[in-house]
């Protein structure tokens, strides 16, 4: 397992006051307003998630594919989650892409590209749904949409942050293979994780959701540990002076960019809890975090660019509420990984 090295923080070996060295390594001492930060805010997440189906025909990243993967952390770390939900997220999105199946399996039928498709898989494996006709068309897409290079693009390259990075598309088609990729595709499956591994390896990343993504995709496609030691000190040199972490330069901290940094530097490069680094980041989150539970990420308009058509969906937030549901997921996952 790769671990980012000593040598890589050690500008941030510094303890701190509820923090702890044991046996020569880092220790956190458990901030007691972690746990239920979290429980708040994933009760807040399933019933907007829920609100979108009841609104909305189709899979959305934000309300469907992060929640999921938010719940399934949760889960994984002992938070009570309502199994229930699960299920009926899984049954909404097999509704969605069933009427698309045959389409997808040619390359075709899916608004979004490899990105939605494969937020739609990795929601489904967060969902713990089994393999099914959708699942092996949705794989066949992605698999018939890699580019020459090893990469996948997104279908919209101008809706930041969520649907900005072909890092993001490439990184989370690469877990989605992983995820639902039939043994007589393994072979072929194998191949094409190491193609996009070496685009990873050798493309330049510009934005958070590129670093971020890097990182993890290098870690999903078996990348050498030196790499990714070296996409997370990257991602470490981009901390700011308040603990969070930015989408673009030029922007403010918020709980998208910060929450998605701390989940990449600890699922793909074990950052430990017990460094500054991770200590400043969760501070950051739990300082700015509504009394709602939510986490307010400000939508970014251009014009001319598409946006989703807003309604209300019970989150806060009002017209910033798609991407706030995005950064509350993502932070979400940050809090609960430090359980």
């Amino acid at each position: 397992m790769t671990r980012v090295t000593v040598g890589l923080i050690v500008w941030i070996a510094t303890v701190v006051g509820g923090w702890q060295v044991v046996g020569g390594a880092q220790t956190a001492a458990p901030d007691a307003r972690v746990r239920p930060a979290t429980e708040k805010s994933l009760r807040l997440l399933q019933r907007t998630a829920e609100t979108w189906t009841t609104h909305r025909p189709c899979f959305s990243c934000h309300h469907q594919g992060l929640a999921a993967m938010a719940v399934d952390v949760a889960r994984d770390r002992g938070f009570d989650v309502d199994a229930s939900w699960s299920r009926r997220q899984s049954r909404f999105t097999f509704r969605h892409f069933l009427p698309r199946a045959r389409a997808a399996a040619q390359g075709g039928g899916i608004v979004g590209g490899p990105l939605t498709a494969a937020y739609a898989l990795v929601s489904l494996e967060a969902n713990e749904a089994e393999p099914s006709e959708v699942t092996e068309a949705l794989v066949q897409f992605i698999l018939r949409t890699q580019t020459w290079d090893g990469s996948w693009r997104v279908g919209y390259p101008d809706r930041p942050p969520l649907e900005s990075s072909d890092f993001a598309a490439t990184a989370l088609s690469v877990r989605a293979l992983r995820a639902f990729g039939s043994e007589a595709l393994r072979d072929q499956i194998d191949v094409r994780l190491v193609v996009a591994g070496r685009w990873l390896a050798g493309s330049e990343a510009k934005t958070q959701e590129d670093r971020a993504f890097r990182l993890l995709g290098l870690k999903w496609t078996d990348r050498d540990d030196d790499e990714i030691e070296a996409a997370a000190e990257a991602l470490l040199a981009e901390q700011r002076d308040d603990g969070g972490w930015a989408q673009e330069d030029g922007m403010d901290s918020d709980a998208y960019a910060t929450g998605q940094a701390l989940v990449a530097l600890h699922q793909a490069a074990e950052l430990p809890v017990g460094h500054d680094a991770h200590r400043r980041g969760i501070a950051f989150l739990l300082d700015t975090q509504r009394g709602d539970g939510s986490w307010l990420v400000r939508q970014r308009d251009y014009p001319g660019r598409p946006k989703n058509e807003y309604f209300e969906t019970g989150f806060p937030h009002r017209e910033s509420q798609f991407i706030s549901t995005a950064g509350t997921s993502w932070a979400a996952m940050a809090l609960a990984l430090t359980r």
